[in-house]
């Protein structure tokens, strides 16, 4: 990925953090502060894909210890999807940024042909007068704080759409449903 990125990057004044591996949120210095921003698409989980992007999204606005406000969210959906499918998107998305006092702003949505299962790409922003975090000037010995568990979502995301698959392998469907209520425990 690295070497894609030399074939667009620039330089500006203005930019704190750019493209960096290791940093995924950009830093840009405006007037009185910075405006961070990050992008970041989900095409794993299909329940609760709404909820799934805005949390992600604003996770790497947060752990830059900046407040997620701003949401910008592309859904590409399959030619085949229903408006009742489509409609569940939207209400988790609405869920999800309820929880962080987050607003959407723009973005986009379109059928796609050749798709088989909705995608969503979504950008967050947030603004901040004070500091910003990099994790390039963390160092050795600092402390590092985990809320939640550690791969809450991803265990989540699997019981949700992969539970026929978890029942056939002989998992038990109160651990299956269990596990599904962990797609709400992302650590913003």
């Amino acid at each position: 990925m690295i070497k894609l990125l030399q074939h667009v990057i620039s330089s500006d004044i203005d930019v704190i953090m750019g493209p960096a591996q290791g940093e995924d949120a950009a830093i840009i210095r405006v007037k009185d502060g910075f405006l961070v921003i990050h992008s970041n698409p989900i095409t794993a989980g299909v329940k609760h894909i709404g909820y799934l992007a805005v949390h992600v999204a604003a996770n790497d606005i947060a752990v830059r210890g900046v407040k997620p406000r701003w949401f910008l969210p592309v859904v590409l959906l399959p030619e085949n999807y229903s408006f009742k499918d489509a409609e569940e998107i939207f209400r988790d998305m609405g869920r999800a940024l309820r929880e962080i006092e987050g607003v959407i702003v723009g973005g986009h949505t379109e059928v796609t042909p050749g798709l088989k299962r909705p995608v969503i790409s979504m950008t967050a922003a947030g603004y901040t007068s004070s500091r910003v975090i990099l994790t390039r000037d963390a160092k050795e010995n600092d402390l590092v704080y985990v809320i939640g568990r550690i791969g809450g979502e991803g265990a989540g995301v699997i019981a949700w759409d992969f539970e026929q698959r978890l029942l056939e392998k002989g998992v038990e469907e109160g651990v299956i449903e269990h596990a599904k209520n962990f797609i709400y425990d992302i650590s913003v």
